[in-house]
């Protein structure tokens, strides 16, 4: 029998947050699931953030250049397929969140972001890249500060998702999305109390 594994970025932005609080619930006993909360604290950003940001036709998270290969494409026959792209960088996906492109209707809202959350999405993204593209080294990593970037990462979320007004919860219920936000905070929130003196 055939099965069809579909994602969304929603979706996949949900299932992340999920993976995230179940990964930080072994980091007591397990210091090296730390690399799970990362990435998987990542792409549950990216995947709310393009959630936040794509619209009815998905262009304005997608490469320029990709865009406009499209339209050139579409100018050829009507029935011409979207060719393959790919997502903007994902520091781009977060400028953007914070400009203009995220006012879509009239209660829209942009991030208006700290320096601290400019940061903490930053080395999020930078510790992402460490883990997936890692070279055959020794990494250390640090991890006093982890929780308090992984805070950061998932107000960002709870903003896109939450409180951007740009989010239509169709294709997974809210009151799941909830769960994973606040158990993923919950948990995170531990491992910092933990970190204080």
């Amino acid at each position: 029998m055939k099965e069809w594994l579909q994602l969304e970025p929603l979706i996949d932005g949900v299932l992340s947050l999920e993976m995230t609080s179940e990964q930080a619930a072994f980091i007591r006993t397990d210091i090296v699931r730390w690399k799970w909360v990362v990435i998987a604290l990542h792409n549950a950003l990216q995947g709310f953030m393009v959630s936040a940001l794509a619209g009815s036709n998905g262009f304005a998270v997608l490469r320029d250049k990709d865009v406009k290969r499209w339209h050139e494409t579409r100018g050829k026959t009507q029935r011409s397929p979207m060719p393959k792209s790919k997502l903007k960088d994902f520091m781009e996906l977060y400028e953007l969140i914070k400009s203009d492109r995220m006012i879509r209707f009239i209660h829209s809202r942009k991030l208006n972001a700290t320096p601290q959350q400019d940061a903490s999405v930053l080395a999020l993204h930078n510790l992402r890249n460490d883990f997936i593209h890692f070279t055959p080294r020794i990494l250390a990593v640090e991890t006093l500060g982890l929780p308090e970037i992984c805070q950061d990462a998932l107000s960002v979320i709870e903003f896109c998702g939450w409180n951007s007004g740009n989010v239509v919860w169709i294709q997974v219920p809210e009151t799941r999305a909830s769960l994973a936000l606040n158990s993923a905070l919950q948990a995170i929130q531990g491992l910092k109390n933990e970190e204080q003196p």
